[in-house]
C-alpha cells in the first residue's frame, strides 16, 4: 500500500479497487485527528489560564 502520505494519493487515483472506502476513511481520520488536536490545544490553553 505504500507509506505515510501515499495511501491518500492512491485512494484518489485508484477508485476502481475500493478506493472510495479508503478515501472516505482517510478523510474521516483526518477530520478526527484535526478535532483531537484542536481539543488538545484548547485543553492546554484552558489549563494554562487556570494556573495563572
Amino acid at each position: 500500500m505504500g507509506s505515510g502520505a501515499e495511501p491518500r494519493l492512491a485512494g484518489r487515483v485508484r477508485t476502481t479497487r475500493g478506493g472510495v472506502n479508503q478515501k472516505s476513511a482517510a478523510a474521516v481520520k483526518d477530520v478526527i485527528v484535526d478535532m483531537v488536536e484542536e481539543f488538545i490545544n484548547v485543553s492546554e490553553r484552558v489549563a494554562k489560564l487556570g494556573q495563572e
